[in-house]
């Protein structure tokens, strides 16, 4: 899959940090610390403040240039998130923003090492070639998904489910367009599978700008909608196991509106992922049109048969 032009950075404000831990001989985290790297930030009167020099830990220290060192650090420990990270005593918080840094960067390296070598084994193996290519394909589309989406990474998205059949006449489509554009409007993207119906309708009310596709390439019906096709935001992809993998990484909340088999399959993954801790807890949102009873029959059998049943 050929690159296209990165798309630009997103303006609107990243998430909020935590605070800083409070100070020990040691502090143990566990996770992947952020790959941002260090920048001089502007204070409230313009002028440019940076975190004390690890080198020269007793130089003065301005109340900006802390708070910057230690959100800093906050950063870097909110996101160790899956291994074992140990900060040496007495680091100033940008000493100790760097050490992990470090540490993230060997980790990558280590990955990278374990692509290759599992690349190496592939071969040894001497697979079918009907095997590299799923194994091929799939390492592309999921570079190429993971390029797209690193720059919106500080962005909160919104998945959209629902059918690519639902014409623009109809209620539910009214529904999903006022519910893309209130997304919008509280600096959300809007994520859908790219194509028309319900996912067009997501599009139209956040508008190109706030737009993310992730488009199933299929032999019918599925082309891009007017709104995304075209976008330095929208992804192609040949399956959907890797569709759906973006889907749910990406997103801080999952809205799904009236849909098929499609539909379905979406929404019931999702759950699965949350029940059995896969996926960290966001919000799902089952939408109907107004007075319409399209999930009502879903919710019923979840209560009457799956919960009543001890499942």
């Amino acid at each position: 899959m050929d690159d296209r032009q990165k798309p630009p950075a997103p303006t609107s404000p990243p998430k909020p940090n935590s605070s800083p831990p409070a100070a020990a001989d040691a502090v143990q985290r566990t996770g992947d610390p952020a790959q941002n790297g260090t920048a001089p930030t502007t204070g409230a009167s313009g002028a440019h403040t940076s975190a004390p020099s690890p080198t020269n830990p007793s130089a003065p220290l301005s109340p900006e240039a802390v708070k910057v060192a230690s959100q800093e650090l906050a950063t870097a420990l909110i996101a160790a998130a899956t291994d074992n990270v140990a900060i040496s005593a007495g680091l100033t918080p940008a000493a100790a923003t760097d050490q992990l840094k470090s540490l993230d960067r060997q980790r990558i390296a280590d990955l990278i090492e374990q692509i290759k070598e599992s690349a190496d084994k592939l071969a040894a193996d001497q697979p079918s070639r009907g095997d590299l290519k799923i194994l091929s394909r799939t390492m592309r589309e999921l570079r190429y998904a993971f390029k797209v989406f690193s720059p919106y990474r500080s962005r909160h998205k919104v998945t959209v489910f629902g059918s690519a059949r639902t014409r623009p006449d109809k209620p539910s489509y009214e529904q999903a367009v006022k519910f893309g554009r209130a997304m919008a409007e509280i600096g959300w993207l809007v994520v859908t599978g790219a194509a028309s119906g319900i996912m067009e309708a997501g599009h139209v009310g956040a508008g190109r700008e706030n737009s993310m596709g992730l488009n199933i390439m299929l032999p019918f019906e599925q082309s891009s909608n007017p709104i995304i096709a075209g976008d330095p935001k929208l992804v192609h992809m040949k399956y959907f196991f890797t569709r759906k993998l973006m889907f749910v990484k990406e997103c801080d909340a999952v809205a799904l509106f009236p849909g098929g088999f499609g539909t379905l399959d979406e929404g019931l993954e999702v759950l699965t992922l949350l029940q059995t801790g896969k996926r960290d807890m966001v919000p799902v949102l089952f939408i109907d049109e107004p007075g319409g009873k399209f999930w009502q029959p879903l919710l019923e059998f979840f209560n009457d048969r799956l919960l009543a049943d001890g499942m």
